[in-house]
Parts: C-alpha cells; sequence; structure tokens
C-alpha cells in the first residue's frame, strides 16, 4: 500500500530542515488518507516534495496512511502542524507530545461569554457510540474514557461572542471542541458541538479554531513557530469589531 502523490496540493511551508517541515494547514484540508479520501490529504501534497517521509511510521496497522505524522488538526482546524522526515525525529516527537512536552497555543471564537475569563476544563473525553463525535465522560466508564485537560483564557469580548486562547494539555481528538462546548461556550461555525439554538453565522463554513503557535524542543534546540490568523477567522473577528 502507499500514499499517492498529489501535486494540486499547495501547501504552506513555514520552516523545513533535515528532520521537520511544519506547515500552516489550511481549514478544509484532511491531514492524512483514510478509507474514504485517498488523495486529497495534507500527506498526499507534501509527499510530492518530501517523498522520503513515506516510510517515516511506526509499521502498525494502516500507519501507512499517516507517514510523518506526529499530532493532528481537525480538517475544519487550520493553523501550525510539524511533521517527522525521518524515523527518529518521529518516534522523538511522538514520545514529547504523549510526554506533554510540547507547547500548543490555539485560538478559537465563542458563543456567548465565559463565566471565568481563564480557567481549566479537567474532564476526561469517551468516544460516543457513533465514533464520529466525542463526549465528556460521565460517571464511571469502562476503559473508553481518556484524561483531557485544556486551559483557556479570554482575549478579547464581543458583544455575542468571545475571542479566547486555549492550551490543550493533552490530545484527544476534538478535545478543545467537546470542553469549551461542554461549558456552553462552543465554537462559533462548528456544526457537531454546537447548541441546538445557536445560529451558524452564514459566512463562516468551518469551526473558527485556529492552531496559532507550537513550541518544543528538539536535540537541544528551542523551536517555536506561528501561523497568522486566516483570511475567513480574521475577516469574522474585524466584523464584530
Amino acid at each position: 500500500e502507499k500514499v499517492i502523490p498529489n501535486k494540486k496540493i499547495k501547501i504552506e511551508i513555514i520552516y523545513q530542515d533535515k528532520n521537520i517541515i511544519v506547515v500552516n494547514k489550511p481549514a478544509g484540508l484532511q491531514v492524512h488518507p483514510s478509507d474514504t479520501e485517498k488523495e486529497n490529504t495534507l500527506v498526499n501534497g507534501l509527499i510530492v516534495d518530501f517523498p522520503e517521509i513515506k516510510s517515516v511510521h511506526d509499521g502498525s496497522q494502516e500507519s501507512w496512511m499517516r507517514p510523518g505524522i506526529v499530532h493532528r488538526l481537525d480538517k475544519d482546524t487550520s493553523g501550525v502542524m510539524v511533521v517527522a522526515r525521518n524515523k527518529k525525529t518521529f518516534f522523538e516527537l511522538k514520545k514529547k507530545f504523549a510526554d506533554r512536552e510540547i507547547r500548543k497555543n490555539y485560538v478559537a471564537v465563542v458563543y456567548g461569554h465565559l463565566k471565568k475569563d481563564k480557567g481549566v476544563v479537567d474532564a476526561p473525553i469517551a468516544r460516543s457510540a457513533s465514533f464520529k463525535k466525542q463526549k465528556i465522560a460521565q460517571g464511571k466508564m469502562k476503559g473508553t474514557a481518556r484524561p483531557a485537560v485544556t486551559e483557556y483564557s479570554l482575549l478579547k469580548r464581543y458583544a455575542d461572542f468571545d475571542f479566547v486562547e486555549a492550551l490543550p494539555k493533552t490530545g484527544r481528538m476534538h478535545q478543545i471542541r467537546v470542553h469549551l462546548a461542554s461549558m456552553g461556550n462552543s465554537i462559533v461555525g462548528d456544526g457537531k458541538y454546537k447548541r441546538k439554538d445557536l445560529i451558524k453565522p452564514s459566512e463562516i463554513s468551518r469551526q473558527l479554531l485556529h492552531a496559532q503557535k507550537l513550541e518544543f524542543e528538539l536535540d537541544g534546540q528551542k523551536y517555536a513557530f506561528e501561523a497568522p490568523l486566516p483570511t475567513d477567522f480574521a475577516g469574522f473577528l474585524e466584523n464584530l469589531a
């Protein structure tokens, strides 16, 4: 099995060296191939210029579909992502993510106002029965709930929305989206976790969640990367001001 290169996928490279590629992933682009999408993903685009990543995976089932991928962003989340170019870096970064040694700063626009300007959501997350969605684990759950911790703080308050920063301390699927929604502040444009009574602004076609910064240390060197707010996100905030 191998990933199909796709030259049509344009990728903004923020930084590259012999070990890593740092990209600014656009919203709407899936990170790696899946059973339903084989060709139009970030990985399909990356292997055009970085064919060496094809063999960078742990050899587990279907891991060939995720070469170089040490962490993910949801399809409709934009922002900074690091990809490993060799196996040594791949395993080092995987371990750093697992050991919570990588700092990830996200920004989001949420409905309503935070009850507290800053705080921590420490609520385990479990997959719901459909597997397409996650939920806050209630009571005693057998084996499926995994610890999830997100720090958050208010950056700016608008009439009907808050612009917030979120720092996930763990890396669960949809974690920030689930945690903010659990506080009653679901992310604008998030169809999966929004309250039924909230109207999605017509100009927004995805959740306004952006991975703004990524900081880590590798081989004794400190790295810090940042991706500017995409046009749709920045434009929405400008219209609120």
